[in-house]
């Protein structure tokens, strides 16, 4: 529970967007919405609106500058095709490797144990508490 209060904190997540070099410094909204689809992938814009607390409007503002800065991109719904979904693109996903393995080094200064004596997958621990962290 402490490790998810601490990962929760608006202070934490500032900390992990600026230490990963996010391309939007300072837009907290697009930095949740690239944690989001790295755990879920391509969602449709009512679910990412949800998830980080905003509403549709709001989130095509921050989709358009994700598109900009050649993060994500639309695409057509398989299941609908008159429905659109945002995915990352390549540079999308590198974006959130670099997310995911900030987190893992910041997570390590952390722990009261050393990295020697870790017996766990970092990176499905990260995406799990990626996933917690966004959404608390």
């Amino acid at each position: 529970q402490a490790i998810i209060t601490w990962a929760s904190s608006m202070t934490r997540r500032e900390d992990l967007l600026a230490r990963s070099d996010f391309p939007l410094p300072g837009d907290m909204l697009a930095f949740l919405v690239v944690n989001q689809l790295a755990y879920r992938g391509a969602s449709r814009p009512t679910e990412l609106a949800d998830a980080v607390h905003t509403g549709r409007s709001n989130l095509s503002k921050v989709v358009r500058r994700l598109e900009e800065a050649g993060l994500v991109g639309r695409v057509a719904n398989p299941a609908d095709g008159r429905e659109t979904m945002i995915g990352m693109t390549s540079a999308g996903r590198e974006v959130a490797a670099r997310i995911v393995a900030t987190s893992d080094n910041i997570l390590l200064t952390q722990l009261p144990i050393g990295p020697n004596r870790i017996d766990l997958s970092l990176k499905s621990f990260s995406f799990a508490w990626c996933a917690r962290l966004m959404t608390a």
